[in-house]
């Protein structure tokens, strides 16, 4: 929807000895806007993407590599931002590794079942 805004809040967490402390938050929001009905109408008409990409789909381990590295460029542009954030936040806001396994996140599922 044109010219709504959308708003996502994470949590900013510092782990320590006796627990997790919430230090704040880090909000993002982003506005879309048009300029022209016809444009947006000429667009949605159109493929999502290149008519190559029906041909020759990308494999799974090409989508995981542009998907690392749109990653990568986002980090390095929020790293020289005023306040820089650091990779791990952008990592952890965009969940780059979500369908990979992880033990740090089993651990803490499991736990989270058996309290």
């Amino acid at each position: 929807e044109a010219h709504k805004i959308y708003t996502h809040s994470f949590p900013l967490l510092v782990l320590q000895p006796h627990g997790l402390k919430k230090t704040g938050d880090l909000q993002i929001s982003v506005r879309f806007t048009t300029l022209s009905l016809a444009n947006i109408i000429y667009n949605y008409g159109h493929p999502l993407l290149p008519k190559m990409h029906y041909i020759f789909p990308f494999t799974v381990n090409q989508v995981d590599g542009l998907r690392y590295q749109a990653m990568n460029i986002v980090a390095a542009r929020l790293g020289r931002a005023e306040p820089p954030l650091r990779k791990e936040v952008v990592e952890y806001m965009l969940d780059v590794d979500s369908h990979l396994w992880s033990m740090r996140r089993s651990k803490a599922n499991f736990f989270r079942i058996m309290s």
